[in-house]
């Protein structure tokens, strides 16, 4: 229950009417989902791994768009396709 303070329109929107109408057992993806580990993503544990090792990896270097490094590689994974 939140807070009297939040005043939240709490009533179901349609999206989760439509959740709620779809047939027991459906598959859905949530998208809004942010942690990987919850949704059942696969990755290359030892490039992850080494990933971490790496001096990179412990920089804290914000980029509102995203990582450049990031951005480049999704770039290339879609060029690629």
């Amino acid at each position: 229950m939140f807070s009297d303070r939040t005043n939240w329109d709490l009533q179901p929107n349609r999206l989760s009417q439509a959740l709620a109408a779809l047939p027991a057992g459906r598959p859905v993806v949530d998208v809004t989902a942010s942690n990987p580990t919850a949704v059942g993503f696969h990755y290359d544990e030892r490039a992850f791994r080494r990933a971490i090792r790496s001096s990179a990896f412990r920089r804290y270097e914000p980029e509102a768009k995203g990582l450049l490094t990031a951005r480049r590689a999704v770039t290339a994974y879609y060029a690629a396709r």
